[in-house]
């Protein structure tokens, strides 16, 4: 981070793992679900509908990654 980089918006641009969210457990967002489900159909893999927002989250890392090996 560079010095002069406003406090905030450095706790923005911090990763942070799926695993310290406090709301991780929670099942996941809209948002995730869309995005998930595509990627989902992208990758020809199954929908999981259950998941919770932290592991939708590593799943949709790991599909991202997968469909950007393939292109």
């Amino acid at each position: 981070m560079q010095a002069n980089t406003p406090l905030h918006q450095q706790y923005l641009t911090v990763e942070r793992s799926s695993d310290d969210w406090i709301t991780g457990t929670e099942l996941m967002t809209l948002e995730q679900r869309i995005y998930l489900k595509t990627l989902t159909q992208e990758a020809g893999e199954n929908f999981d509908d259950s998941l919770s927002k932290a592991s939708a989250e590593e799943h949709i890392k790991r599909l991202q990654q997968q469909i950007e090996q393939k292109v």
